[in-house]
């Protein structure tokens, strides 16, 4: 998964500077989230199915009964399957998931910190229930 901008930097003030905005910058959920558009790196143009569909975004707190840290590997993934809520209507053709501090989009204002582009897209239609199988989300930091 790739780090946007907000998550670089609320990682990066939080671990350098202790700076006041960056004294709790992570919330004790994370939600697990479905865009039918590309997402650029400042976490903005994503586009999620309709809730009226029956889409919600998936929670998963912190702490390691939700996330496994293979520290040989340096990665940090889902520990368990992530199952979206089952549609009912169609959700568009889902091209990227993603990781946000929310569990509600807020217009105007990106909370998303991780999104990975799926490599084909993959259509939702009415009657669908989508799973992410454990260990595919994976977060890691890569020396440069």
């Amino acid at each position: 998964m790739s780090a946007t901008t907000l998550a670089r930097q609320k990682s990066l003030l939080y671990e350098f500077q202790n700076l006041p905005e960056a004294s709790s910058p992570f919330p004790s959920t994370w939600y697990v989230g479905l865009s039918t558009s590309m997402i650029d790196e400042d976490g903005n143009n994503a586009i999620e199915p309709p809730t009226l569909a029956n889409y919600t975004r998936v929670a998963l707190p912190r702490g390691t009964t939700k996330w496994d840290y293979d520290a040989a590997a340096g990665v940090i993934s889902n520990k368990q399957e992530i199952i979206f809520n089952l549609s009912s209507d169609n959700w568009g053709a889902i091209q990227e998931v993603f990781i946000a501090s929310g569990s509600t989009p807020n217009p105007g204002v990106s909370d998303i910190w991780y999104h990975f582009v799926l490599p084909t897209s993959i259509p939702i239609s009415g009657n669908m229930l989508y799973k992410i199988p454990a260990k595919v989300l994976e977060i890691s930091m890569y020396r440069g």
